[in-house]
C-alpha cells in the first residue's frame, strides 16, 4: 500500500497525524516539502501580480480560442492542508480571478476550479494526488472536458466522445 500511498490508507486524523510526522521528519522529502509549504505561505501575504509567465500563458489561451479552439484552463486539485495555509488569501483569490477572466475574454474558453475536490487524504504530499486522487480526478476531468466541449451526455449535439 505505501507504494500507492504515501500515507499508508490512513485516514481522517490519522492521516493528518502521520501527514504531519512525515512533513516534520528530517529526511529529503520532509525538507523539499517544508520549503514548498513555506513558499505557498510566503506568497499568500502578497497580493497576486501576473508576471510574464501568466501573461504567456493569456496569450497563449488567447490565440488558441481566437482561432476557435476550446481552451481550457485549470486549477488542479490542491490538499485541504495547505489551502488551510493560503486557500483564503488575497493572493489566491488574485490568482483565481485572473484565470477566470482570462477565460471570460475568449469565447470558447473556460475556467474550472478543481482547487478543492479531494480530501487531504488523496494526495501523496501537498499538491500532488496519491493512486486513490488520481482515480478519483480522471472522471472529474472527463466532465470539465465534455462541459467546456458543450457534448454533455444527453444534450443536444451528440454523445460524448
Amino acid at each position: 500500500v505505501d507504494t500507492l500511498l504515501r500515507m499508508g490508507g490512513e485516514r481522517g486524523e490519522a492521516y493528518e497525524r502521520r501527514w504531519t510526522a512525515t512533513l516534520e521528519a528530517d529526511t529529503r522529502f520532509g525538507h523539499r516539502f517544508r520549503v514548498y509549504r513555506d513558499a505557498k505561505r510566503a506568497v499568500a501575504e502578497k497580493p497576486f501580480v501576473a508576471d510574464a509567465e501568466y501573461e504567456a500563458v493569456a496569450r497563449l489561451a488567447a490565440l488558441f480560442a481566437d482561432r476557435g479552439a476550446t481552451v481550457l484552463l485549470v486549477n488542479t486539485a490542491e490538499s485541504p492542508l495547505m489551502l488551510a495555509d493560503y486557500g483564503a488569501s488575497d493572493y489566491y483569490r488574485g490568482y483565481r480571478e485572473y484565470f477566470a477572466a482570462v477565460a471570460a475574454r475568449h469565447p470558447g474558453a473556460r475556467f474550472v476550479d478543481l482547487s478543492e475536490v479531494l480530501p487531504a487524504e488523496d494526495f501523496n504530499d501537498l499538491h500532488h494526488p496519491n493512486f486513490v486522487g488520481s482515480i478519483k480526478l480522471g472522471p472529474v476531468y472527463a466532465d470539465a472536458i465534455r462541459a467546456a466541449l458543450g457534448r454533455l451526455p444527453g444534450q443536444a449535439g451528440g454523445e460524448a466522445p
